[in-house]
């Protein structure tokens, strides 16, 4: 049965044919259909329109599908929300489920799937309606009114047996959690990793975009840096600006701190493919990835100096950094890493086949202090890791 226009459709996604395209097939049914095109705009709808249901895209601008999830169901929780991905992103979906999405829908989208989802959705919607006098919900009073009718003997078992799980998992759930950390962010290609001291820097190259986010529960955005004539692959922190590698034009460069990272100087790069590098206060240490091979490199006023060339222990350097007086590498391809004596030589080297990061092709790695940041090759994701708990 086509649906009276007072059932409101709010439509999330950056692909406008895409949107103009679900909301005729919503249209065609009787549907009120709303849109918003990044997930900003998607959270003032959902307050100015108050929809009955929401189709969200995951990959979706300024706060990507996670984040504009999480607000609509922190604000609206009676309001279902299904989201749309890519075949390639079915694990992102698969965890906004974890946190209150209804359901997903894959791309290429098949119509009457969309139909079906939606109604089911607002069969959802309809159990779930919040009751005025009480501000609880249907589902909740009758569970309310079901827990009032048990004894209280098979209550208390249950909590016996969930302290005993809890008891007997609970330490490994601990370290694993202690390990490794997942974050969601607005871009769909996170490459290079920078730490600055407050802020995690991370290069988009596809997207010409250099972002800084806080290290926050939801590496919340700080500032984000457009470089249209460029392609930004590495990034480094320097003493008082910023390296930019861009391994198209072969080229780093070296940015002032001001409000748009203004360009100070200009280098070409005397390797092949630098994706990654790391400033020690004198040298630049540079991760060419067609040569699978780390340069040390000497800034001078005009040029780069080549004071070594070493051999990469991997087939693909992404990620250097300093620590402990040693230099480490992180290979994409192998999922390792590595510790460097003075030789480059490896003395201890660990892997990342660990938990979600297993999962994923790494193009990036970076280093604040205490965690490994890995970036995932053309997927929304950024995943820190405890070097000492590697190392354990």
């Amino acid at each position: 049965m086509d649906q009276p226009k007072l059932v409101k459709i709010l439509v999330v996604d950056d692909d406008v044919g895409l949107l103009i395209l679900i909301s005729k097939i919503l249209a065609a049914k009787g549907y009120n259909v709303v849109t918003a095109e990044d997930g900003r705009s998607a959270l003032e709808k959902v307050e100015s329109e108050r929809p009955d249901a929401v189709l969200l895209d995951i990959e979706i601008p300024v706060l990507n599908g996670i984040e504009t999830l999480t607000e609509i169901k922190k604000n609206h929780p009676v309001i279902p929300v299904i989201m749309c991905s890519a075949q390639s992103h079915v694990d992102v979906a698969v965890d906004a489920l974890k946190i209150g999405a209804l359901d997903y829908i894959t791309k290429p989208f098949d119509n009457d799937d969309i139909l079906r989802k939606v109604a089911k959705a607002l069969d959802a919607r309809s159990h779930a309606v919040l009751d005025k006098a009480t501000g609880k919900s249907r589902q909740e009073r009758r569970g309310e009114a079901a827990a009032g009718r048990k004894s209280g003997k098979p209550v208390f078992i249950w909590i016996l047996l969930v302290i005993a799980c809890l008891a007997a998992g609970g330490y490994y759930m601990l370290g694993r959690m202690r390990q490794q950390h997942v974050y969601l962010v607005s871009y769909n290609n996170p490459t290079s990793i920078m730490f600055d001291g407050r802020y995690l820097w991370i290069s988009d190259w596809y997207g010409k975009t250099v972002y800084r986010h806080n290290i926050d529960k939801k590496l919340s955005l700080a500032g984000y840096y457009s470089f249209p004539d460029m392609y930004p692959t590495g990034l480094a922190w320097g003493s008082d600006g910023i390296w930019i590698l861009d391994s198209w034009a072969k080229k780093i460069s070296y940015h002032g701190l001001d409000d748009n990272l203004s360009l100070k100087k200009t280098y070409a790069y005397p390797g092949s493919d630098p994706v990654s590098a790391f400033f020690d206060g004198k040298y630049l240490w540079v991760c060419d990835a067609e040569e699978d091979a780390v340069y040390k490199l000497l800034p001078l006023e005009k040029s780069l100096k080549t004071e070594a060339r070493y051999k990469s222990p991997g087939p693909a350097p992404v990620g250097i950094f300093v620590y402990g007086g040693s230099v480490w590498t992180v290979d994409g391809d192998l999922k390792k890493v590595y510790r460097h004596s003075g030789t480059f030589s490896v003395d201890e080297e660990y892997s990342l086949f660990t938990g979600k990061i297993a999962r994923v092709n790494i193009s990036g790695a970076g280093w604040d202090g205490k965690n490994i940041w890995i970036s995932a090759e053309k997927k929304p994701m950024v995943y820190s890791i405890v070097l000492d708990e590697l190392r354990k």
